[in-house]
């Protein structure tokens, strides 16, 4: 009788087969299996396997309440185990013995009882083992269903001859053939794929090669077969395929097949199935450009990871954008793909905005379009609080000569040629001259006279002029100490002027090819520095598209980005591809001259803008040797704290622009921070910009609150700065789906010089309801390089947003880096 084991207790956890031991020595105890009895309401456990001396899996879970309890274990022992194991082989041996079929088989039972295994695969058997006076075996000859071959005999049948060891006797299968293995008469051997053998002992002495079959120590048994010489010699899948479809080798052996599924295919050729159609093979593209044949080659070894790369190269080569099995590959062979933002009133065509805010007697103006850049203040140009249309704040003009602000830098933006474009801001005059023109903005130049002003003149008339003549006048006479909305645009080649919204003084045919701005554009003056506005201007935009063609109601708050469009962006047609817009402010040379022997200069023809990160200072000079640059804050006429000072080595020959060791935060506080230079030596040969500008005859190290700067227009060394890009966000057009989607996948193709992270240097999001609602992808690298390029892929489930089918992307540079997009794909399922 066993003993029972019931030393310790254990502890049970309901829904748990692990049963635990406290003062337990299972394994000590040789118990390897049986049952534990727990002491409590439950059920009772086999043992599965004894792990230690204080831990066992059960074969069942514990159904009872989880503790701790007493027990015992009824053990099966090693022995106990053994003695059934043999019992119930030695039962199934007698069983088969006593009727005969001592061999295996899969099934047994009368002959109609066969026809239920009638679909079995090749190769099962089944025995007839009723009804018959000897056992009959049937096997399936191939996956037909009824296609069984037999009867055969099983478990006795007739007798054999004995065989006949004479000279050749029983075959002893040594395996394939060595040179040095010693063989005896009767060995046989493989070789060349032919069996063979031994007529006699021997060592080194190799089967001869086919056609000759025997030599003195081989004879050839069966011979190798021949590949390819008729039907039959590859073995393919037996029924259940599909007419048309590829076939691929199944395992190495080269003699079976198989039919590859869409889904192989697309593995094997690194191919999405997109809904175009190529003129060319589709095997080998031929007459793609290259860089399409090498993606081709490349994504065809990449195991299928890389189908978002191939699909946007082919949609370069198609030179569209090109609907894919459930969604889109853009290789941004142009700008349709993305929708710019347009109902809040910046957008990617808003170059400069203005809304003229800050501290009162502020002298910093930022500009917050898509192309921002700082405007100079000069004069008595000033930010006030005393008027403002929005924001709490406007610019103040106080009709005084010089008073105005202006820019100099990316004129080229500015460059309408015969194109749309849009000026509108708000007025409020304190003064109306009594003669003489108050210029609102000015283009012009003697080189460039053509170009367009508005101005009011001493009636209170606002007035577009054009081409040397006043092309439109309003009707409505502006008065005093009231905001008017003023709005001139060109749409196709007709300009109109609007004044709160409603057109006046009617059409003007503008066929007028206004080119870039020869030096500056001026708000609050003309080219000359006269013409000056006495009252106040706010929200002051320039767009280079038409903003309005009919009346319109003026806005009623200040102009803002829209977030469901793309902004900040810079299209490269030639490259096809997406860039941060990166502001730069230049002071451009204009003539020569020579300067003292030792000086500092501070070039006040620009001040940095505020919040911007500076990484580089641009010095232009014809001569090679050590420079000095400085960064400074004007507290006040004359009066200047030097910030930061850099020296460098200059090659000469022209611009050559510092990077600093560190990029510089430029400061907001109100004050205008600018560039200056240190020269040394007498007769220096220089390009000079004839500007402001304040100087000491001798250098001045960093610090605070220095004094004795002489400020004049005398000539200075130009000076640039360059900044940091912004970040862009681009945005989708919608797509429609099939059905409303439950995931969507993303690839992201960027530029690979650099070193990005996503989710901290760049975000992708999607949407499937036209971009109310966004979730972001999480996107990991899979492509490192290929061709100047990187591949972020990433997954998203979409089943939190809204229920829609209008599918978009949103890609959002953060990091201020110089990130260039050049395709994306978003799939959806």
């Amino acid at each position: 009788m066993t003993t029972a084991y019931t030393t310790g207790q254990i502890t049970l956890t309901s829904g748990s087969a692990v049963i635990t031991g406290v003062g337990t020595a299972w394994k000590l105890s040789l118990i390897a299996g049986g049952i534990v009895a727990p002491q409590a309401s439950g059920n009772m456990l086999p043992i599965a396997t004894v792990v230690s001396d204080t831990e066992i899996t059960a074969a069942t879970e514990w159904v009872g309440a989880s503790g701790t309890y007493d027990y015992a274990i009824i053990r099966d022992t090693a022995y106990l185990q053994q003695l059934t194991t043999n019992s119930n082989t030695l039962a199934q041996l007698i069983a088969e013995l006593a009727t005969g079929t001592v061999f295996k088989f899969d099934a047994s039972g009368d002959l109609a009882g066969r026809a239920s295994y009638n679909d079995r695969a090749k190769g099962f058997s089944y025995l007839v083992v009723i009804g018959v006076a000897q056992p009959q075996l049937y096997v399936k000859a191939s996956a037909t269903s009824g296609d069984w071959a037999g009867p055969f005999s099983y478990g006795t049948g007739p007798k054999g001859d004995k065989g006949d060891v004479g000279d050749t006797g029983l075959v002893n299968w040594r395996g394939a053939y060595g040179g040095a293995t010693a063989y005896a008469k009767n060995d046989g051997v493989y070789n060349e794929g032919s069996a063979w053998i031994a007529l006699q002992a021997g060592t080194g002495h190799a089967p001869p090669s086919l056609p000759t079959t025997s030599n003195a120590y081989w004879s050839l048994m069966a011979v190798k077969g021949t590949d390819g010489t008729g039907t039959g010699d590859v073995v393919g899948p037996n029924g259940g395929v599909t007419d048309g479809y590829l076939v691929a080798f199944n395992g190495g052996t080269g003699k079976l097949v198989k039919q590859l599924t869409p889904a192989m295919v697309k593995t094997l050729l690194a191919y999405t199935a997109l809904d175009v159609s190529f003129d060319n093979s589709v095997a080998n593209f031929a007459g793609a450009p290259a860089t399409v044949q090498a993606a081709i080659n490349a994504l065809a070894s990449s195991g299928g990871k890389n189908d978002a790369l191939f699909a946007i190269e082919i949609a370069d080569l198609k030179g569209q954008r090109l609907g894919m099995a459930g969604g889109v590959a853009d290789s941004f062979d142009d700008t349709t793909g993305i929708t710019d933002g347009t109902l809040a009133g910046i957008d990617p065509a808003t170059y400069t905005m203005l809304h003229l805010d800050g501290a009162n007697n502020a002298v910093i103006f930022p500009d917050s379009g898509s192309k921002s850049r700082l405007w100079y203040g000069f004069g008595a140009a000033k930010i006030s609080t005393a008027q403002s249309k929005f924001g709490g704040a406007s610019l103040s003009l106080d009709g005084s000569t010089n008073t105005y602000i202006a820019i100099t830098d990316g004129l080229a933006d500015f460059n309408f040629g015969t194109g749309d474009f849009s000026v509108d801001f708000w007025f409020r005059p304190a003064v109306i001259p009594a003669s003489g023109a108050s210029v609102f903005f000015e283009t012009r130049q003697t080189t460039a006279t053509v170009n367009p002003i508005i101005y009011m003149d001493s009636n209170g008339k606002a007035i577009y002029f054009a081409a040397s003549n006043n092309r439109i006048t309003s009707t409505t006479t502006l008065a005093i100490n009231n905001w008017y909305h003023i709005a001139v645009c060109r749409a196709s080649g007709i300009t109109r002027l609007f004044i709160n919204g409603v057109q006046e003084g009617g059409n003007y045919v503008d066929t007028n090819n206004f080119v870039t701005p020869p030096s500056a554009i001026w708000i609050g003056c003309d080219y000359t520095g006269v013409g000056i506005p006495n009252g106040f201007i706010d929200e002051f935009r320039i767009s280079k598209i038409a903003r309005y063609t009919a009346n319109f109601t003026p806005p009623s708050a200040a102009y803002a980005i829209d977030p469901n469009g793309s902004f900040d962006y810079v299209y490269d047609s030639v490259n096809d591809r997406f860039s941060p817009y990166s502001p730069s402010q230049i002071a451009s040379p204009t003539s020569t001259s020579s300067g003292p022997t030792v000086y500092t200069f501070i070039n006040r023809s620009f001040f940095l803008t505020p919040g911007y990160v500076l990484t580089h200072i641009g010095l232009y000079t014809v001569l090679s040797g050590s420079r000095t640059v400085k960064i400074s804050r004007r507290l006040s006429a004359g009066v200047y704290d030097i910030i930061a000072s850099y020296t460098f080595t200059h090659p000469g020959g022209g611009w050559y622009d510092y990077q600093l060791p560190a990029p510089y935060v430029v400061p907001v506080d109100g004050k205008q921070i600018a560039l200056g230079a240190v020269f040394i030596g007498t007769n220096e040969t220089v390009d000079v910009l004839i500007a402001t500008r304040a100087y000491k005859t001798t250098d001045v190290s960093v610090g605070n609150n220095i004094s004795g700067w002489t400020e004049d227009n005398a000539a200075t060394h130009p000076l640039r700065a360059t900044y940091q890009p912004g970040n862009m966000t681009l945005v989708s057009v919608a797509y429609t789906a099939a059905s409303t989607p439950a995931n969507a996948r993303v690839a992201l193709q960027l530029a690979d010089f650099l070193s990005l992270t996503p989710g901290t240097d760049f975000t992708m999001d999607v949407s499937r309801d036209g971009g109310t609602t966004w979730s972001a992808v999480t996107m990991s690298l899979t492509l490192p390089s290929f061709g100047g390029v990187k591949m972020y892929e990433g997954q998203v489930s979409l089943t939190g947003q809204p229920s829609g089918t209008s599918m978009k992307w949103r890609f959002k540079s953060l990091t201020n880096k110089a990130i260039i997009a050049t395709g994306v794909v978003l799939q959806q399922s």
